[in-house]
């Protein structure tokens, strides 16, 4: 396992995540007005998202075994070999489809499910990081 890949994305999530908490108060309807707010919130998500996934994958293709076809399934696998908590995966898996239609359906963003992600999973962002770190630790040592 790559530790110092892990720890660059574990810093881009963290970085993301300090930004995305000044707005995580933020309406369905400011993000409609402001193109610029919409951006910056969106990306910020997307940064973060990708992030997951991508240490995920890491993961998974050094330490584990690579046997998942999606994000959706990826992030269920951490679970099934102990990465972070099954009950955690299992609940964390749908931000899966909600990366998808950042990514690939934008003009079709539900900004009150942007709202509802600010609102209620950032938490679940932190939590993850901390499951990526104790794994690490785990496993012969904190991050680079």
């Amino acid at each position: 396992m790559n530790k110092e890949l892990i720890a660059k994305h574990i810093e881009q999530i963290e970085t993301a995540l300090i930004v995305l908490e000044k707005y995580r108060e933020i309406k369905a309807a400011d993000l409609e007005r402001s193109l610029e707010l919409r951006w910056t919130v969106e990306r910020g998500l997307e940064v973060v998202m990708q992030g997951v996934f991508d240490v995920a994958a890491h993961i998974l293709a050094s330490e584990l075994k690579n046997d998942w076809d999606d994000y959706t399934t990826l992030l269920e696998k951490l679970g099934v070999h102990g990465v972070v908590p099954n009950e955690f995966a299992q609940k964390f898996k749908t931000m899966a489809g909600f990366r998808n239609i950042l990514i690939h359906e934008y003009s079709q963003v539900d900004f009150r499910v942007v709202e509802k992600v600010l609102r209620e999973q950032l938490n679940s962002f932190h939590e993850f990081v901390g499951y990526i770190v104790n794994y690490m630790e785990r496993q012969g040592g904190p991050a680079a």
